[in-house]
């Protein structure tokens, strides 16, 4: 399969290099306007710190002001980009996929990648420039922000939000009068050259002749230069690598070192005049006094069991939640962050992976458990008896911790939702919209459709308030806020959900140039039934229904089942399997397994 998916780039490490991300690094920059500010992070993968470094080199070919992060969680990234009201952000990681995995995700001008996009990166074709989120149009002035001791006048006095910035249209105007002045030097020059009606050939092809000699020398030297650095890239790398399978961890301030003197290495000396610029910042600081002043309540005494998987919230959550909630205690396992992910699988949807975290609010006890994934975006949650709520149970908590502002509010969820969850929405006097599956996917309807609140089934939450963006830290203290204020058990609220019977995905192995005979096969058969091609073909019944789709991550199709009854559920299930011919068998092994991992978990 190929590492390009729709909604970001992943694929193992073998098949990745510092080559690639150099040059999506540039393609990627090439689409914003020179001076930009490109947010930069990575995850803890053994093999981030490289790809990232050549990603900041490639991007600042582009003359773009490049603010490298450092190894964050990828909320710090949007909120960054939020904050700095930046054209791109770009995380390097593969979020919840296995240590040898690593991928690439970014959101330009606000919005998360779009198959174009990542279509033009694969072909190396120019990318759509797109909507300027933050300031309306294809392009914008900018604001530079520092996240040093003192925050910008307008921050401190509005943190949180989306901010106008008070001197960004006296400098956009600097900027646009610069411009009218190039244009104007510009059309002097050409208007010049017409007078005059005529120049030498032979000594303009002498001219020329030298200049593309001299530019080869120098295209030759420069290429020698980003050999070499790429050759030490590659053994900073391998030591990075190395280190981390001996010690289990990474000591930060180190990798930023060495991450900002590989980027110092592609400096002026080889750079044309124009070039980029990189700075580190350290977001912590901001990000923690907005989330204070957005959740902070004295009162709220709960103990929480936090498990940041030895990923990117390690040595974070735990600190930042004490701050957000001073009164509660906090307790935190597998804090350690390991590019291996030795203590934990890094994806937290399964709850099989939660195991120690039940064990460990049980054993507090404790109010509540949350865990993390790998870069931090998706959160699960555990009740005060050690349960583990399913996404339907999850999101159904959500939903009501907003109560009354759902009125005329939309809700957009994953198409593979139960179709009882949004019930609660359309009670408060919401509305709801069906998504078809996958973060860009769901991102770009809360933008387009200014929904309050999203949800996919994977663990992702999105907000109007974060520029329909998700954040798995803001989650955690909604969850905690939201309990405190109703004075109910989590475990009280997750037996509120209504009864779902819902297969979880039965991925069934189908070679790709069959996927398409089977899809259309599966909308004929079922002609008379309503049909909805938002992702594959969902077939729907009084009883129930059913969904098939393609997997973007393997050969494989993809079914889910939803009965109003486990009897029902079971008989959609055959019936729809009966007529799939060499395919019933695998999705009847599949559904069985299923049946009975949930069988397990109800026990």
């Amino acid at each position: 399969m190929s590492v390009y998916k729709p909604c970001d780039i992943r694929g193992p490490v073998g098949e990745l290099s510092p080559a690639l991300y150099h040059q999506w690094g540039q393609a990627l920059a090439g689409a914003i306007e020179p001076g930009d500010t490109v947010v930069v992070g990575g995850d803890v993968r053994c093999s981030s710190p490289e790809f990232r470094a050549a990603f900041i080199a490639g991007a600042r070919k582009q003359a773009v002001r490049v603010v490298d992060l450092g190894t964050v969680p990828t909320p710090l990234v949007h909120f960054v980009q939020r904050y700095c009201q930046a054209a791109l952000a770009a995380m390097v990681t593969a979020s919840h996929s296995p240590p040898d995995i690593n991928g690439l995700k970014w959101t330009l001008r606000g919005r998360p990648p779009t198959e174009a996009q990542v279509q033009a990166l694969e072909t190396g074709t120019a990318l759509e420039t797109g909507t300027d989120l933050f300031f309306g149009g294809a392009a914008g002035d900018r604001v530079t922000v520092s996240f040093g001791a003192a925050a910008p006048p307008d921050v401190d006095a509005d943190r949180g939000h989306d901010h106008d910035t008070a001197t960004r249209p006296n400098e956009g105007a600097a900027v646009r009068q610069e411009g009218a002045a190039m244009r104007q030097e510009g059309a002097a020059v050409r208007q010049d050259s017409a007078a005059s009606g005529q120049r030498d050939d032979a000594t303009e092809k002498e001219a020329v002749a030298a200049a593309v000699r001299q530019e080869g020398a120098a295209v030759r030297q420069e290429g020698a230069a980003v050999r070499q650095e790429g050759a030490a890239m590659r053994q900073e790398g391998a030591a990075v690598r190395q280190d981390s399978a001996a010690s289990g961890q990474r000591d930060d301030a180190t990798e930023k070192e060495a991450v900002a003197a590989a980027v110092r290495s592609d400096d002026g000396a080889r750079l044309p005049p124009d070039a980029g610029t990189t700075v580190a910042e350290d977001p912590t600081g901001e990000y923690a006094r907005w989330l204070v002043e957005r959740w902070a309540d004295s009162g709220v005494t709960l103990r929480v069991v936090v498990d940041p998987g030895n990923g990117c919230w390690s040595g974070l959550a735990a600190d930042l939640l004490r701050r957000v909630f001073p009164r509660s205690t906090v307790v935190v396992i597998h804090d350690r962050r390991d590019g291996l992910f030795s203590d934990r699988s890094p994806d937290s949807a399964r709850p099989e992976h939660l195991r120690a975290l039940a064990a460990a609010v049980r054993r507090a006890p404790a109010d509540l458990g949350v865990a993390f994934d790998g870069d931090g975006d998706r959160i699960a949650l555990v009740d005060d008896t050690g349960c583990c709520l399913s996404a339907e149970e999850a999101i159904w908590v959500l939903l009501h911790s907003f109560g009354g502002e759902w009125r005329g509010r939309l809700f957009v969820h994953d198409i593979k939702l139960s179709r009882r969850i949004p019930v609660a929405v359309e009670q408060y006097g919401g509305r709801t919209r069906a998504e078809r599956s996958g973060h860009a996917f769901l991102r770009n309807s809360m933008l387009d459709h200014g929904a309050l609140f999203g949800a996919e089934i994977s663990g992702h939450y999105f907000y109007d308030e974060l520029a329909g963006g998700d954040d798995a830290l803001f989650t955690a203290c909604r969850v905690i806020s939201y309990l405190a204020r109703s004075g109910l058990s989590l475990s009280r609220l997750r037996r509120r959900t209504p009864s779902v019977h819902l297969t979880g995905d039965l991925r069934v192995a189908v070679p790709p140039a069959a996927h398409q005979d089977i899809l259309d096969g599966v909308a004929a058969r079922y002609a008379g039934h309503p049909l909805d091609y938002i992702d594959g073909v969902r077939v729907s019944w009084p009883q129930g229904w059913a969904l098939v789709r393609s997997s973007v991550t393997a050969p494989q199709l993809t079914f889910r089942f939803e009965g109003d009854t486990p009897e029902w559920l079971d008989r959609l299930v055959r019936q729809f399997a009966g007529g799939l011919g060499a395919w019933e068998e695998p999705l009847l092994r599949q559904y069985e397994q299923d049946r009975a991992a949930r069988e397990a978990a109800a026990s």
